[in-house]
Formats: structure tokens, C-alpha cells, sequence
């Protein structure tokens, strides 16, 4: 971790070489490449309704698990989400949220969506089964204390599942970025057909892509020496990756 190196300061997320090497398959995606990519979703699709639309940071939502039983402490994050404005938010829910483990760096993405027009809680996972539906359940209720709804229902959303055991944080994203380009009323007809592990594989490309050229003007502006070398050499492993992937997602 001492070794890591800072390579872009994007709206104020702060991505390290590490981070950035993370975007290529077969990582399994942290924190910080979800409220990177987030923040590029904010600027690409709802720039225009951005006072509208919550793509909630992963810390925040770790922060509002935390304190989803503190009915003060929820009221001050409302105010500061201005979460009565908000008509779609997004929330990446990872099984580490809430963890007071500090070596427990999470297993599993997956995205609860909220449409205030419908008062829907829907939940997207691309993983077979139903075995992480406790964690969407505690999420909506985190969530729903800050909305002022009392026992939130959740809708399981059926997408195509993942192809290997380290893509959900890529899936996640393909379906955040989904439900902003389009209406919730024909967003499930759209997933089936764009949310697809081809999809999810392309993502990864077009952000260690996007993340490696903003990374490099940074470092140009900061005077620190470029990464290109180290990007190219993970781009390069990637070739080699054998898809079957080695840890469960």
C-alpha cells in the first residue's frame, strides 16, 4: 500500500495506479472505480438533471449503513444528499458495507435503484439466486429512513447474470448507466438485451482506457512522471487472463 502512487484527481475522486489497473479483468472493482465511474456517468447522462439523480458514493453508503439507526445522524445525511430533491438514486450495495472489519474488503456488488414518480425500490444483481437479498434489504431500509419510507418493498430485477466470479462490479456499472439513459417504465425490456457480460467486458475496457488518458494529463499537468508504461503492462496481462476468473463475486 506504501508503494501505491496518486494519477488523477477527477472532481475529487482520487484514483491511485492501483485503482486504475483495477478496470482491467479479472479485478474485482473497489470503491474508489465505482464513484470514478459514477462521476463520469453524472457528466455523460444526467448532466442535465444531475440536481435530480443520486449516484451515491460507496463511502457514503457505507457511512449511511453505519448509522442507519440513528435517526439524527440519518436526518443530517438527508439534508446533506438533498435527498428530498433526488427523483433517481442509485446506491452500490457491496457486502462489506457496514463492516467494522477493517480487513474486509467485500465480495459482491450489486445496485439498488429508487424512482420517486413510482416509490419503487428495485434491486439488480447478476448473480444466480437470491443469496444477497438481505444486504439489498438493509440497504433500502438505510435509504428509506432518509426518504421518510417506512418498510420499503423490493423489487428483484432480473438481469443477465455474470459470465465469471469477478465481474458484478462491471455489471453494476453497465446497469446504473442503463437506468440513467433510459425510463424505469422500459428499463427491463433494456437490460435483458444491454446488460450482458459482453457489455459488462466492454465497460472495463472503456474506463481503464478513459481513466489511463485522464490519468496521464493529470500527471503531465502535476509534473509526476506518467503511468502509461505500468497501464500498458496490465493491458498486456489482460490478454493472457484466463476467463474463468478466480474468486467468487
Amino acid at each position: 500500500m506504501d508503494n501505491m502512487k496518486q494519477v488523477l484527481n477527477y472532481e475529487d475522486v482520487v484514483l491511485y495506479d492501483r485503482d486504475v489497473k483495477l478496470f482491467m479483468a479479472p479485478n474485482w472493482l473497489n470503491d474508489a472505480c465505482v464513484h470514478f465511474a459514477f462521476k463520469i456517468f453524472e457528466e455523460e447522462v444526467a448532466k442535465e438533471r444531475c440536481d435530480s439523480v443520486l449516484l451515491m458514493d460507496p463511502a457514503v453508503y457505507n457511512f449511511m449503513m453505519l448509522q442507519s439507526d440513528d435517526p439524527e445522524e440519518a436526518d443530517e445525511l438527508g439534508q446533506a444528499l438533498a435527498i428530498a430533491s433526488k427523483e433517481i438514486i442509485c446506491v452500490p450495495i457491496s457486502d462489506a458495507a457496514g463492516s467494522m472489519a477493517a480487513h474486509f474488503r467485500g465480495s459482491h456488488w450489486s445496485l439498488l435503484a429508487y424512482h420517486r414518480a413510482s416509490q419503487s425500490f428495485e434491486h439488480y444483481d447478476s448473480m444466480p439466486g437470491n443469496q444477497h437479498a438481505h444486504h439489498a434489504a438493509k440497504a433500502a431500509q438505510a435509504l428509506g429512513a432518509l426518504l421518510g419510507i417506512k418498510g420499503p418493498k423490493i423489487t428483484r430485477i432480473r438481469i443477465p447474470s455474470q459470465s465469471n466470479g469477478y465481474d458484478c462490479g462491471a455489471h453494476l456499472l453497465v446497469v446504473a448507466r442503463t437506468i440513467l439513459h433510459h425510463t424505469f417504465g422500459h428499463t427491463k425490456e433494456v437490460l435483458a438485451i444491454e446488460a450482458t457480460p459482453q457489455a459488462a467486458a466492454n465497460l472495463r475496457l472503456e474506463f481503464f482506457d478513459l481513466a489511463t488518458s485522464l490519468a496521464n494529463d493529470w500527471c503531465a499537468a502535476n509534473n509526476t512522471n506518467s503511468m502509461s508504461n505500468s497501464f500498458s503492462s496490465a493491458a498486456d496481462d489482460h490478454n493472457k487472463i484466463d476467463k474463468r476468473g478466480e474468486e467468487a463475486c
